[in-house]
């Protein structure tokens, strides 16, 4: 059917998706949204993942770095997140780039429905 299937290396590191189950997700995000809603405008603290209301998402964090590092048949166990924040923009809007330093794996959630927060 196809004549051709590549793997396309779009940054410079590979992007691995995870989808998370619907039934799963629907709790994670209500937890995230109110966490997010949380915070005070402005930057986020950068250790969200000490906070309750993140924990879930700490977690599932964690097990889906040892996913990657599995499917990767690397020497590397025991990951931890170390970092995590919230960054709100408007709808629309371009996130800017990111470098996570120190870090070697890093990864993205995108959260809708947190707009009416951000003044």
């Amino acid at each position: 059917m196809f004549r051709q299937v590549q793997a396309l290396q779009l940054f410079a590191t590979p992007l691995w998706a995870q989808e998370i189950a619907a039934a799963e997700r629907g709790a994670l995000e209500q937890e995230l949204l109110a966490g997010v809603q949380a915070l005070a405008p402005g930057p986020s603290p950068v250790d969200l993942y000490r906070r309750a209301a993140f924990a879930r998402f700490a977690a599932l964090a964690e097990a889906m770095a040892e996913n990657v590092l599995q499917r990767l048949q690397s020497v590397q166990r025991g990951m931890e997140v170390v970092r995590l924040e919230a960054l709100v923009e408007a709808p629309g809007a371009a996130s800017p780039p990111r470098v996570q330093p120190n870090a070697y794996l890093a990864g993205l959630y995108l959260l809708t429905g947190v707009g009416q927060w951000a003044a």
